[in-house]
């Protein structure tokens, strides 16, 4: 017979409760991998046909208007902040597939390489990407716009959709996909091209001439 001892009365063993950890933690972590992507989905940046086989054109929201400045402004503190959180939220949903991006630049004007250099220094803060110094006319291509171009396969077109919307506080305006199918998703290239105009809080924008 098993004495009851003051105080054991009603209490209750912990070892069972502890095989429902993992199991909940589990379904946390699905819930979050799926109902956490509701403001991607709803504020990812609309992919509109280039009218061209193999391009494509997403257009970043931003400030109305056009910016006041050809000069180059670094964004403020608060919109790095942003994208930074961002893009940490970008690395951890797509941990598996590793995507790493180029940052290149036109030789000018000299706001564009001062601009990717900043997005290359955000990207390298998560392991997501680098700038590069490259020849200015790389990616020089027939009909393109002057406006960024980003070369990807077409399989990472949702990768590089969620990635603009993580840079829109550095963007705004047209960014042109140009599709090359034997690109890794470690090898997309970000090329900054056109003549962009700087809020007062530093973001560039990019508008189809």
């Amino acid at each position: 017979m098993r004495l009851m001892t003051p105080g054991s009365r009603g209490r209750i063993s912990a070892r069972p409760l502890a095989w429902l950890v993992l199991p909940l933690a589990v379904i946390v972590a699905v819930l979050i991998l799926f109902f956490g992507r509701g403001n991607v989905d709803q504020d990812l940046p609309p992919l509109v046909s280039g009218g061209e086989q193999g391009r494509d054109e997403v257009v970043l929201r931003g400030p109305t208007g056009n910016g006041d400045s050809t000069n180059y402004r670094p964004i403020t503190p608060a919109k790095r902040e942003t994208a930074l959180q961002r893009l940490a939220e970008f690395r951890a949903r797509y941990r598996q597939s590793q995507p790493f991006i180029v940052v290149t630049s036109a030789a000018s004007p000299q706001s564009l390489s001062s601009l990717a250099r900043e997005i290359g220094s955000a990207l390298s803060t998560h392991g997501l990407g680098t700038y590069q110094e490259e020849k200015p006319d790389s990616h020089n291509a027939p009909g393109l716009p002057t406006q960024p171009v980003m070369r990807l396969a077409p399989r990472d077109s949702r990768i590089v959709r969620e990635l603009l919307w993580a840079l829109e506080p550095y963007l705004a305006g047209h960014i042109t996909l140009v599709y090359q199918a034997d690109l890794r998703t470690d090898q997309i290239q970000l090329h900054m091209r056109g003549n962009p105009r700087f809020s007062g809080e530093g973001e560039a924008r990019f508008d189809t001439p």
